[in-house]
């Protein structure tokens, strides 16, 4: 959404007759905004061991098949 936004607001900017030099600068502008968005916006965490995995999912599971049985 942040991405669409930042792009939109360089277009906003756009009123009249446009000169193509200016259209290209523009867009220029408007890519590398959304580029360092993205890249910035991007996040690394690390793995959770295995074993606390699957015994988050068997939990999650359990839970889910007895709300469902008592429907």
């Amino acid at each position: 959404m942040e991405l669409r936004r930042a792009a939109n607001e360089e277009l906003r900017r756009l009123k009249g007759a446009i000169v193509e030099a200016d259209a290209d600068d523009i867009e220029s502008r408007t890519k590398d905004r959304v580029t360092r968005l993205a890249r910035s916006s991007f996040e690394k965490f690390p793995d959770a061991p295995p074993g606390e995995v699957v015994a988050s999912k068997l939990s999650i599971r359990a839970h889910q098949a007895k709300v469902r049985k008592s429907r």
